[in-house]
């Protein structure tokens, strides 16, 4: 609903009007009129800004699974950073929706700046020095604003017309960009501070971000792009301390370590797609499946140790979810059954953490 709101905001006045119009809702149109002809600029960045963000949510939503999602999370997070720090950086290209805003609805007048890239000169800066109605050559026939630009680089003038100059405006420090940014910078700002552990112990995420990131091993894709080594499964063990209480040192983890060569060997024939994350668990599957007789057993205890880690609770969350419709005060349902098994699962929790 947001991202049909934002891909759509150039339609909310006219819709508005039909509401009003048509006498729906006149207080809180009214209301939305009010807000709309008083912040509505700012509102386009905003809307724009969260298109860009998009890619977040996709993601986040992509890993709330219970496939082999943990053999992907540190790769999500380091793209989640690179598109921070091109976000603080001000790099071109990283927020396509509210540059396209800013510079459809940026005021062009004398003194206005801009860069333009010439062939055997790169990038070069340009100020608007004068306006004026011209005839147009990117549309016969008509009369369009056009402006008198200056490149001091050299002297030489040029003229350009408003749609050849919109796109070229220098825009990265404008205060209403400034002010859209301003408002995703904290939720980058959050998960740094998350990851580096430079925050509440109550919130440090650094061992799992560190976990996740040797998980890959498992990956036999990825751990032949990384050229992972044994240094790799050494990294496994500090980080997963529960595989080490299952692959006690001695003969069986020193087989691991022995047929490493070998199973590098057989990654190297392994391709898959991340695009889908169904589809690259089940090449996954597919593989360890495939290769654990040539592999000696201890790696096939390893993978299902990897395998069996969660990267989020949405699996746990949804079986608390069906007992609740199930044995709910609302379920229509004699509730004993569920007070049996409400109270038997804390029995066992109980006895666990005792």
């Amino acid at each position: 609903m947001c991202c049909e709101f934002a891909t759509n905001a150039n339609l909310i006045p006219t819709l508005i009007r039909r509401l009003l119009d048509a006498g729906v809702g006149d207080a809180t149109v009214g209301v939305l009129q009010d807000i709309t002809n008083q912040y509505m600029p700012q509102l386009d960045s905003d809307l724009a800004v969260m298109l860009d963000m998009r890619v977040l949510t996709k993601n986040i939503y992509e890993l709330e699974g219970d496939r082999l999602e943990s053999l992907l999370v540190y790769d999500k997070l380091e793209g989640f950073r690179a598109l921070g720090r091109s976000v603080l950086a001000g790099d071109s290209g990283v927020l396509p929706n509210l540059d396209a805003i800013i510079r459809k609805n940026y005021p062009i007048q004398t003194g206005t700046k801009f860069d333009k890239h010439f062939t055997g000169h790169g990038l070069c800066e340009g100020v608007v020095t004068g306006q004026q109605d011209v005839a147009s050559t990117l549309y016969p026939g008509t009369t369009v604003k056009g402006y008198t630009v200056k490149y001091p680089g050299d002297g030489s003038f040029e003229d350009l017309e408003e749609d050849e100059l919109r796109p070229l405006l220098r825009i990265v420090n404008i205060a209403e960009r400034q002010a859209s940014i301003s408002g995703i910078i904290p939720v980058f700002t959050y998960l740094e501070e998350r990851i580096t552990g430079n925050c509440q112990q109550v919130y440090d995420y650094s061992h799992n971000y560190r976990m996740y990131k040797a998980l890959r091993l498992f990956d036999p894709a990825r751990a032949c792009e990384l050229q992972m080594t044994t240094a790799d499964l050494d990294a496994v063990f500090t980080e997963l301390p529960q595989l080490g209480k299952i692959i006690l040192p001695g003969p069986f983890r020193a087989a691991l370590y022995a047929d490493f060569p070998q199973y590098m060997a057989r990654a190297a024939m392994f391709t898959t797609s991340r695009g889908s994350i169904s589809d690259f668990s089940g090449d996954v599957l597919k593989f360890w499946k495939q290769h654990r007789s040539e592999l000696n057993g201890t790696w096939s205890i390893a993978a299902r140790v990897v395998f069996s880690i969660s990267a989020n609770s949405a699996a746990s969350e949804r079986v608390f979810s069906i007992m609740k419709r199930m044995y709910g005060k609302h379920s229509g349902r004699d509730n004993s059954l569920g007070e049996q098994v409400s109270t038997s699962i804390k029995l066992a929790y109980n006895h666990r953490v005792r």
